[in-house]
């Protein structure tokens, strides 16, 4: 539908949170399928219990409810009969899983691409109401950027935190099962993720601050570019090509820099969360021999399962702090398009919405001054009859 107009930045969320309750089905479709998705990883994550027990000729002896319902399932079988029937359900409830991951994926697109139509049309519609004396005062390059670019960055981050549904399930589903097997290890795998997030708060914010200079130097750039394309009848015509060329290049080298800036911050995500998740999984290991030793009541097994879990939720939990750095880069787009469509302090027709009837033969002006706010007269003493027609 057609966005309402909105009275300022209080009202831009309040009007998107009703965007948002418009689309709640798709949304809770979306929810629906990474919680699914999320729970197929922590079965699919179980069915190795089976077959360490298998292994050891021990079935179910330190693995607790629920997680050791399929080999009680299976206890009857024999070791390669129960491989055979593991294999083939990791195959179906990878399938399964497959699929959910793909309905959230397509779910987050499709709300990613509404989202971008409608702060598009806000952005337009606002172009459209908004005073002349407040367009003649920002540059056109700035407003197409934040009405087409900034959008589609924060259609991007509408994306980010849609595919982050399913990832932050699957941690809590992990750790779930973590603290099950041994809340001993639990707990220091708790306070080691910690650890690994806190590490990474500093490159949150100098991505903040990379994403706050690159939507500015974003619409240098732009600017700088429309005015080539407005002006090149005077660029050409004064012989300007190199000059103007070295003004864009600046232009652009500045873009790049925080361009760059904020891709080293997600870069420095991955090896600075795989050190310290991978001395994470270092200390599990020495943890998990030690109670093991001292046959503390923790089964082969359950530690065996317990270091694979804490290495499977590596990756989202990686994944997550990849995001924590994107959307931080990606915020300020998204207060810059919400600053625009703020109608604080910018100048609207009070008028013109309401047919009138009387106009029969002519309009006339007879002596007319008009100049905009904080600027010189556009018309001074013009005096003209209009027919009507």
């Amino acid at each position: 539908g057609r966005p309402c107009r909105l009275g300022g930045g209080s009202t831009v969320m309040r009007e998107f949170e009703k965007f948002l309750w418009r689309h709640k089905s798709l949304i809770l479709f979306l929810v629906v399928t990474g919680i699914a998705a999320s729970i197929l990883e922590g079965f699919g994550l179980s069915l190795v219990i089976p077959l360490l027990e298998g292994i050891k000729g021990d079935p179910s002896s330190h693995i607790p409810f629920p997680l050791n319902q399929i080999s009680q399932f299976l206890n009857h079988l024999d070791f390669s009969r129960r491989v055979q029937i593991v294999a083939v359900l990791m195959v179906i409830t990878t399938m399964i899983k497959g699929i959910m991951l793909y309905l959230s994926n397509v779910s987050t697109f499709r709300l990613q691409t509404m989202v971008m139509k409608y702060y598009r049309m806000l952005c337009f519609d606002q172009l459209m109401t908004v005073g002349m004396g407040y367009i003649n005062t920002q540059k056109n390059a700035h407003l197409q950027t934040i009405a087409i670019t900034h959008t589609q960055n924060l259609g991007a981050l509408i994306n980010i935190v849609g595919t982050l549904i399913p990832k932050i399930f699957t941690i809590l589903v992990l750790l779930v099962m973590l603290t099950l097997l041994s809340w001993k290890m639990a707990i220091v795998s708790f306070l080691l993720m910690g650890f690994a997030s806190l590490v990474l708060r500093r490159v949150v914010y100098k991505a903040e601050v990379a994403g706050k200079n690159l939507t500015r130097t974003d619409k240098e750039m732009n600017n700088a570019a429309l005015d080539v394309i407005f002006g090149m009848k005077v660029v050409r015509l004064f012989s300007r090509e190199q000059e103007i060329r070295k003004e864009f290049e600046q232009e652009v080298d500045h873009f790049n820099s925080n361009y760059f800036q904020l891709a080293k911050n997600h870069g420095s995500v991955q090896p600075l969360f795989e050190t310290t998740g991978i001395g994470s999984l270092a200390l599990i290991l020495v943890m998990g021999s030690f109670l093991l030793s001292k046959s503390s009541g923790e089964g082969l097994e359950a530690v065996l399962t317990f270091i694979l879990i804490f290495f499977r939720l590596l990756s989202p939990a990686m994944a997550i702090n990849q995001a924590r750095v994107a959307i931080a880069g990606d915020l300020p787009y998204y207060w810059e398009v919400h600053r625009f469509l703020e109608r604080e302090g910018k100048p609207y027709i009070q008028n013109g919405g309401r047919l009138f009837k009387g106009f029969r033969h002519s309009l006339e002006l007879r002596s007319v001054d008009f100049q905009y706010r904080s600027e010189i007269s556009v018309l001074q003493d013009v005096s003209c009859r209009i027919l009507k027609g």
